[in-house]
């Protein structure tokens, strides 16, 4: 549970976490999550986001080790770099419609990660962005996809890129050894 003295928010950017983790719901008038808020809060389980956050700061989820599962609203557009990096917890999650790009190192290393829903909006994912994601297997990219990031999933991994013929998915799977499966109309 939280409190409003937990947060520390300045012009709409929670700039800092004063709270002891565990599951958190996040104010409502914040626009974004700032670098590095939650990073190292290893007792944090669960987070909601209000309707109205647009961002998602540069590892603002940093090495929070225990988070388990996070709400997004619909309204966040980015997801910075090293956002969820090393959150071994994170066993899925679903990116709002809205999101058009996702950072460098974005999930690395959030090796508990079985699903993500990667929305057709996004047009980049960032370079190591899911690199560590060893639970990972499949994941459908979104014909959008302009840019897929040097080793955003890894090298000869286990994981299955779904995407159409000609796509970023195909040409990243073909450059990395990758599986890649084609999918059809």
């Amino acid at each position: 549970m939280s409190n409003a003295s937990d947060f520390v928010i300045e012009n709409g950017v929670l700039t800092k976490y004063n709270g002891n983790g565990g599951d958190v719901t996040i104010p409502d008038g914040v626009t974004s999550i700032g670098v590095g808020v939650f990073s190292g809060c290893v007792s944090l389980q669960s987070i909601t986001l209000p309707e109205g956050v647009t961002r998602i700061g540069n590892r603002a989820f940093y090495d929070c080790e225990s988070l388990q599962s996070i709400t997004l609203p619909e309204s966040v557009r980015r997801i910075g770099n090293e956002a969820f990096y090393e959150c071994r917890s994170l066993q899925s999650i679903t990116l709002p419609e809205g999101v058009t790009s996702i950072g460098d190192k974005a999930f690395y290393g959030c090796s508990s990660l079985q699903s993500i829903t990667l929305p057709e909006r996004v047009w980049i994912i960032g370079k190591w962005a899911f690199l560590g994601c060893e639970s990972l297997r499949d994941i459908v990219i979104p014909d959008r996809v302009a840019w897929i990031g040097y080793l955003a999933f890894g090298r000869h991994s286990g994981i299955t890129l779904h995407g159409r013929k000609g796509c970023a998915a195909e040409k990243y799977a073909k450059d990395y050894d990758c599986r890649f499966k084609e999918l059809k109309e």
